[in-house]
């Protein structure tokens, strides 16, 4: 049904060309759900001189994702102005693959058990922290977030790294072959579990259609998740948090009131010295974002090559997986 809202919105806009991507699904055929389009194009005013529709192959279907060619690290004051600081870093794995998603839907569970033990439970950073593995658009990412008033942001992205690189390992080799199986039948559930709601089974075969047309996703990754190794979710975990190059990676981080985000305060936190020569060679190249001063230096981001990454995955996205599908926004703050 198309709203009086959708309408007026149009007309204020005045909009000369509209991307229009639909999704028709239940018991009908294909004419009536051409019918269907028809309809709704012709309330919209499309072919009436109003608004006209940009060729199909045009449309973006796909949300495009920023490939930066320097490490990103925004800092800002919190905007509510109290005690707490907060810190998210995101390690941009990559365009989405079959292998990729189940080696690191293996590792998905693992990291936010160990991420919570660790920074809330041993460490006491505070009550808001994790990791996780998801996706922006296609994108596959690996995060980590501290919500503290005790630890700064610098310091707490620190403690992440230290989780990442070095917890996490620890954790995914000491589990027994019991544990490791255990671990792929969950997964291989939420593979197999059918859509259960009706927005559910909408992005059932939604994204399928937008991210490349694959409706086989499930079933290949299942196959592979048959043939998984420990060794191989290992090998895929270490290529992402230690590869032998400069990560794809951006860091927000807010300051509460009384500290100022210009300032880098020395860090005490013991890493090994592998992982602190890493954190040395990125931060050599890392762009620093802060308020509007910062222009000159997101004109830098563009001139040294910032660019998107591709937008169609190897398939698309299945309903049910541990890696969650979320939308992750990262603003500058001024």
């Amino acid at each position: 049904e198309t709203t009086q809202e959708a309408l007026d919105v149009l007309e204020a806009r005045r909009l000369g060309k509209l991307s229009m991507t639909g999704l028709v699904m239940g018991s009908c055929s294909l004419q009536l759900a051409e019918e269907l389009q028809d309809k709704m194009l012709t309330q919209l005013g499309v072919g009436g001189g109003k608004v006209d529709l940009i060729d199909a192959n045009s449309s973006e279907r796909v949300d495009r994702v920023v490939r930066y060619s320097h490490p990103v690290e925004l800092r800002g004051r919190n905007p509510r102005n109290d005690s707490s600081h907060a810190m998210l870093m995101t390690i941009m794995v990559g365009p989405s693959s079959i292998k990729r998603r189940v080696l690191l839907g293996l590792i998905s569970e693992v990291l936010n058990e160990v991420a919570f033990k660790v920074l809330r439970t041993e460490l006491q950073l505070g009550y808001v922290a994790g990791g996780s593995v998801s996706a922006i658009s296609n994108i596959l990412t690996v995060s980590c977030f501290v919500q503290s008033e005790v630890a700064l942001p610098d310091v707490a992205e620190e403690q992440c790294e230290k989780v990442l690189a070095i917890h996490v390992v620890d954790a995914l080799e000491k589990l027994s072959e019991a544990e490791f199986a255990n671990i792929k039948e969950s997964l291989r559930l939420q593979l197999l579990q059918p859509p259960l709601s009706l927005g559910e089974e909408t992005e059932h075969f939604w994204a399928p259609i937008l991210l490349g047309r694959c409706f086989n996703t499930s079933a290949e990754m299942l196959t592979y998740l048959k043939q998984a190794e420990k060794s191989d979710v290992l090998a895929a975990w270490k290529s992402v948090v230690m590869p032998e190059k400069v990560r794809e990676k951006v860091a927000v981080k807010l300051f509460a009131a009384g500290h100022d985000p210009a300032t880098r305060e020395e860090t005490k936190v013991e890493l090994p010295q592998g992982l602190k020569e890493q954190l040395q060679a990125e931060r050599k190249v890392t762009v620093t974002l802060q308020g509007l001063a910062s222009a000159q230096k997101r004109r830098k981001l563009i001139e040294d090559g910032a660019s998107f990454y591709h937008r169609r995955s190897s398939a698309a996205w299945p309903k049910a997986t541990l890696l969650r599908l979320s939308r992750t926004s990262y603003r500058a703050w001024a």
